[in-house]
């Protein structure tokens, strides 16, 4: 048996041990390990929903109206809708509770408090949230779609988000 009393060692041993100090900038989901700076992004691209709503409805109702579009705007516009639907299909990733707090409280910017008060009404007192699941909802949410990216990088493009 080879000495493994060295901790930087232990990589060469059992290759799927993260690095040493990667664990700074990762996160074990699921025994798969999702890079940090993905789930910034994802957030950043979910902050980012309502604003690439109103550039899909603009875009949509200006080639309704029979404007003529240049070039740089329907290159723009191919983007906004890869994000769009991205979006749409991350949500199906999720759980029911999971996707209501994510709009509720990234897309609708309703605070943790109002939020609770929120699922209190729908729910009932004894079926509410606390503000503590409700967080980890969230952050669960997006590890998962995280996860999902980094496990299917080979297979979709994704250097779009690398560039929010």
């Amino acid at each position: 048996m080879q000495n493994l009393s060295n901790l930087h060692d232990i990589g060469k041993h059992f290759p799927s041990f993260p690095a040493e100090g990667s664990y700074l900038k990762s996160i074990w989901k699921g025994g798969r390990q999702v890079a940090k700076d993905t789930v910034a992004k994802v957030k950043k691209l979910f902050l980012m929903q309502p604003t690439i709503a109103a550039e899909m409805s603009e875009i949509k109702r200006m080639k309704a109206s029979g404007h003529q579009l240049s070039p740089e705007c329907l290159s723009h516009y191919a983007q906004v809708e890869n994000m769009y639907m991205a979006l749409q299909s991350f949500y199906l990733l999720l759980s029911r509770e999971q996707a209501e707090i994510i709009r509720m409280h990234f897309v609708g910017k309703l605070t943790w408090e109002a939020m609770e008060i929120e699922y209190e009404k729908k729910w009932g007192k004894m079926n509410a949230k606390n503000i503590r699941t409700m967080k980890t909802y969230q952050a669960q949410a997006f590890e998962n779609i995280a996860a999902f990216i980094d496990a299917h990088r080979e297979y979709y493009d994704y250097s779009w988000l690398d560039k929010l």
